[in-house]
């Protein structure tokens, strides 16, 4: 088993929010519109509106030496600390210990706008540096700490090999133990990676040597890492000097490795977590924050299982009464993080922006203020409910050739079209993230766009086809790679030859006359992530009313885990002005110009639904 002690997880958005990924838009304009919309009040609106949401802020390590030129939202500065905690101070966030607050959200009798503080890991800066303005401000403070790297004293490999990569002014390297020659300046990445996978491999004695080896190949003085205590975790007296100072130590897994389906492999890393970290720990061990970021839902029952009580995820969001206790959401923050930014985080002004941005602003507003007054859930879900299945699958037009697909392609290949399905791109990612997928094939990969997604955020392999040329050269010259993208038909099983673990599928199936055979011709074991949608288009053979008749027409074929209904983006192309001609030009349309509202938006506007699920073994 491989010991990849706490890894860096998917990469954090460069704003703890949803506008500067989501929106085509410059920092410095993005910074501008925040500060705008703080100075008009407009922060101050949205506390009001999200009082009863509980803020849980995450950190990781603290730096000691230049750790945060490296890895700035990993390791921050104390000086970035203070600022946050005086900045709550002024602004009157009441900071809970985190079992407190769980508790009190659940029992809906949370203090107005209380607030969490959470760290991950257990790097030793949290102790050196970290631990004298935690009793400075006398503040509560969660530390979710893996435990491997305390019981093994070493640098954290995967972290301390990257800095060495990024440190080296190096052009060539010649990596120990016959890894082979490599120029710097176009291979870096694959030597670093050639490192990582024999590296981690290694015992814990070897690894260490294998470091040196690395830092003398690349040019590197290693001993600046040890003289600085660079990437270590805590040993075991500071440790126990955290837990007597009142710091809530808590579970993140002994290898900071957490697997989304080998059940018996989460509940031993939860195990022996919990009984090394027991023998410093007077408290409760009943608090989990999932390592990478890496979960889904289905766990919570496991982790209940084990005595715990709440898991913390890396999803951004403010947390309600109704949020699962297993799938807490936290506002990630460091260097890279404005001032303006974590405001506009912390006072709930980019929950409302996401509320919009995806048409749940009325669902949201309705389960913050009307909940109590009876009924959950709009007029439209009930019906679902009463609706025959057979009903909810509306046939549409006949199936389009590839001439039609070739035009149309040619047609959408521009910034606006990415915009447009970015919600549901952004989902995919995401879901092959929170599974750990290694090898993904895409089913239909278009103009590129969620290839090029794939490819900026996911560390494991891609390839995608397509059965137009046209889509597959747009796609090739959008990703830079030409070598992973070809010509395929997905009602061909040659398409699907070579290792992969997930099969994407977005667009695709809904064009598709003989759709159910396209899954049969998936591998059994499969990781499935599909999405089909809820309104017609000339080239869509069906389409689908409710979560139920997507199930009843793939469930026989995939073992269905979620249905997740996705929201056209009300604001496709980032610019205000389109927002408002909408809303002018759905005045005679009320039902219209309810979704652009943000009300009822799936419904009203169309949007699509995003399953996931393994393929099944045998066809039922």
């Amino acid at each position: 088993m491989t010991q990849d002690a706490m890894r860096v997880g998917r990469p954090a958005a460069a704003s703890p929010g949803l506008l500067a990924n989501r929106i085509a838009i410059r920092p410095g304009l993005l910074r501008f519109g925040l500060t705008a919309a703080k100075y008009l009040g407009l922060f101050q609106i949205a506390r009001y509106v999200t009082r009863n949401g509980l803020r849980i802020i995450c950190y990781h390590g603290f730096a000691v030496a230049d750790e945060y030129r490296f890895r700035s939202r990993l390791f921050i500065r104390g000086e970035l600390f203070r600022r946050r905690i005086e900045y709550l101070r002024r602004k009157r966030y009441p900071i809970l210990p985190l079992g407190q607050a769980v508790q009190a959200l659940g029992e809906g009798r949370l203090p107005p706008c209380a607030t969490v503080v959470t760290m991950d890991d257990g790097w030793r800066g949290v102790y050196s540096v970290g631990l004298p303005l935690i009793r400075e401000f006398r503040i509560p403070v969660t530390l979710y700490v893996s435990t491997y790297y305390i019981e093994h004293p070493m640098p954290v490999f995967p972290v301390a090999l990257s800095y060495l990569f990024w440190r080296t002014t190096a052009s060539k390297v010649d990596l120990p133990r016959r890894l082979g020659t490599f120029a710097l300046d176009a291979q870096a990445e694959e030597a670093e990676a050639a490192a990582q996978e024999l590296g981690t491999q290694l015992p814990p004695a070897d690894r260490l040597c294998f470091l040196r080896e690395v830092a003398e190949a690349l040019g590197v003085a290693y001993d600046e890492i040890e003289n600085h205590q660079l990437f270590r975790a805590l040993d075991e007296p500071q440790l126990r000097e955290l837990a007597e100072a009142g710091v809530d130590i808590q579970l993140h897994s002994h290898r900071h490795n957490w697997p989304l389906h080998d059940r018996e492999t989460a509940e031993r890393e939860i195990s022996e977590n919990r009984g090394f970290l027991e023998r410093f720990v007077a408290r409760p061990l009943e608090h989990f924050c999932y390592p990478s970021g890496i979960y889904g839902l289905h766990q919570g029952g496991w982790l209940a299982a084990l005595g715990i009580r709440s898991a913390t995820t890396i999803e951004p969001g403010l947390n309600f009464p109704d949020t699962s206790r297993f799938a807490l959401r936290r506002l990630m923050d460091g260097h890279p993080v404005p001032d303006v930014e974590f405001e506009a985080e912390i006072s709930g002004f980019m929950e409302i922006v996401r509320a919009l941005r995806y048409g749940h602003l009325f669902s949201m507003l309705q389960r913050r203020f009307w909940s109590h007054r009876g009924g959950s859930g709009s007029s439209t879900q009930n019906n679902d409910q009463h609706q025959q299945i057979g009903q909810d699958i509306s046939p549409a037009a006949g199936q389009q050739g590839s001439e039609f697909y070739d035009r149309l392609h040619a047609e959408s290949n521009n910034p606006d079209t990415g915009a447009m399905y970015y919600p549901l791109l952004r989902e995919v990612v995401s879901c092959t993230r929170a599974h750990g997928s290694r090898s993904i094939l895409e089913v239909g990969c278009g103009n590129g766009f969620l290839a090029e997604m794939i490819l900026r955020e996911h560390s494991g392999s891609y390839r995608g086809f397509d059965f137009s040329p046209v889509a597959v050269r747009n796609a090739s010259r959008r990703t830079g790679r030409h070598e992973i993208l070809f010509c395929g038909d997905a009602l061909d099983a040659g398409s699907y030859a070579g290792d992969y673990d997930t099969i994407v599928c977005t667009e695709v199936l809904e064009h598709i006359d003989a759709d159910l055979d396209v899954v049969r011709l998936w591998r059994g074991g499969t990781w499935c992530v599909c999405s089909v949608p809820n309104f017609d288009y000339p080239s869509h053979v069906r389409f689908f009313h409710t979560s139920e008749a997507v199930t009843a027409r793939y469930g026989q074929l995939i073992d269905i885990k979620c249905v997740v209904k996705v929201a056209r983006p009300l604001i496709p192309d980032g610019r205000l002005t389109s927002y408002l001609r909408n809303l002018r030009w759905s005045r005679d349309d009320p039902s219209r110009l309810l979704g652009f509202l943000g009300i009822q938006t799936f419904d009203r506007l169309g949007g699509w639904f995003l399953f996931y699920g393994i393929r099944c073994l045998r066809d039922s």
